[in-house]
């Protein structure tokens, strides 16, 4: 809000991080957190906005690990352990989930066609552009 205006001035400095506020370490109107858009949102970006993030996690106390998923990326194998036991009717032993296969959902059957002449035209792009940049090269024999 704006002083001149008659309401309170916001305080000078950087704005506090959404996990400061969720925290209740800082007070602030959302117009004082900076939020991404989630209409332009991309997922996989995030490395784009490093000091970004570096900064919302500023106080946060996982912020080392986080930042590393976003810098390093994210080993799931991180993530796995030991399972002994029934799930669902079949035993498992494993520290990795064995593989399976899954079903395409029969909603997408409405987009078949669409998927298939999507995948197709990629494949030709793909094709062309390679064939463009071989044929900068010559061939020894």
């Amino acid at each position: 809000m704006n002083a001149s205006k008659g309401g309170k001035p916001r305080a000078a400095g950087p704005n506090p991080s959404p996990y400061m506020v969720s925290k209740g370490i800082a007070h602030a109107t959302p117009q004082d957190v900076i939020f991404r858009d989630p209409s332009s949102f991309v997922a996989g970006e995030l490395s784009w906005l490093q000091s970004r993030v570096t900064f919302i996690l500023s106080e946060h106390p996982k912020k080392d690990e986080i930042l590393s998923y976003i810098v390093c990326g994210v080993n799931i194998f991180d993530f796995f352990f030991l399972f002994k036991g029934d799930f669902q009717g079949k035993f498992y032993n494993s520290a990795t989930p064995p593989a399976a296969f899954f079903p395409n959902s029969k909603s997408c059957l409405d987009f078949e066609e669409f998927i298939s002449s999507t995948i197709l035209a990629r494949v030709k792009m793909a094709h062309s552009w390679f064939g463009e940049k071989l044929a900068l090269f010559s061939h020894p024999i």
